[in-house]
């Protein structure tokens, strides 16, 4: 007869028998095992704080720069068509450009949505 014994453990610490073992074998070794814990659960804190940062204010810029982008376009045109070139100011103030730039706005916006649907899951009924 065999008997079979066996322990599982999850967790950023390890278990108290083998927290109490690193301590026997090398003194001082608890103490650096609960310190790197804490500095790893702070660093995970930034991170997150970071990340939530991130999606707050790259969507702004995007927006800010995209209107100034079409400013710019605008008035380039304006400028184009008081100067004697009439033709390519129709060009840019056509809407080729600003149709770009919303369009790729406008598609980073519902990519970012399609990803923010797929994070939280199926929708329940």
């Amino acid at each position: 007869m065999v008997k079979m014994e066996v322990t599982r453990h999850t967790g950023p610490l390890p278990s108290v028998e083998t927290y109490e073992g690193y301590e026997r074998v090398c003194p001082g070794a608890a103490r650096e095992i609960l310190d790197m814990a804490v500095r790893q659960q702070g660093h995970n804190h930034e991170m997150e704080r970071y990340a939530a940062q991130s999606d707050f204010w790259l969507p702004v810029i995007g927006i800010i720069a995209a209107v100034f982008t079409i400013g710019l376009m605008f008035s380039a045109g304006i400028y184009l068509a008081f100067n004697g070139h009439e033709n390519l100011a129709i060009g840019v103030l056509s809407g080729a450009g600003l149709v770009t730039v919303a369009g790729a706005f406008l598609r980073a916006e519902s990519q970012r949505s399609l990803k923010l649907l797929n994070l939280r899951g199926p929708a329940k009924n």
